[in-house]
């Protein structure tokens, strides 16, 4: 999977491609494209959501929003980690 590295509170410095293990050394990537065929992105901004994976919609209650990626296809996406904002 593709999960968000958290770093302090609310800040993602970048983003894993691959799945690693407890102690494993993971490879943090920041400007990437990427592509899954079991994706469905409408074009637009990708978030992390609050348990790490990555969504378009923003939890209910978010007090503070980071763009991650960006969808430029239903199945690609451009990973450009963009600083948090807070919005409530």
């Amino acid at each position: 999977g593709l999960y968000g590295v958290r770093t302090g509170l609310y800040c993602v410095l970048g983003l894993l491609a691959n799945a690693y293990s407890p102690g494993d050394q993971a490879v943090v990537q920041t400007a990437f494209t990427l592509e899954h065929s079991g994706w469905t992105w409408s074009p637009g901004p990708v978030f992390v959501g609050t348990a790490g994976q990555l969504t378009q919609t923003l939890p209910v209650g978010a007090v503070f929003s980071q763009v991650v990626a960006h969808a430029l296809s239903p199945t690609l996406v451009l990973v450009d980690v963009q600083p948090p904002i807070t919005i409530a």
